[in-house]
């Protein structure tokens, strides 16, 4: 799978996250290097809405929510 193509401005890519290494690289290689379909910081994007900067990978939640909200 090719890496997302928000991958050099991603703050979780770029470690400009505070996560502990693990969670980082788990993120990285689910979401950054992996499907990023599931990525709740992508949905955003690909909608042209803002990502807000605490917004983790799986927070589905608040990406529909912040979807509704369009």
């Amino acid at each position: 799978m090719a890496d997302c193509k928000l991958i050099t401005r991603c703050p979780i890519f770029n470690d400009k996250m505070n996560l502990s290494r693990e969670t980082g690289t788990a993120y990285k290689e689910k979401y950054c290097q992996g499907d990023n379909t599931d990525c709740a910081r992508y949905i955003l994007f690909r909608n042209n809405l803002a990502v807000p900067p605490d917004l983790l990978p799986e927070m589905l939640e608040r990406a529909n929510e912040l979807l509704k909200e369009k």
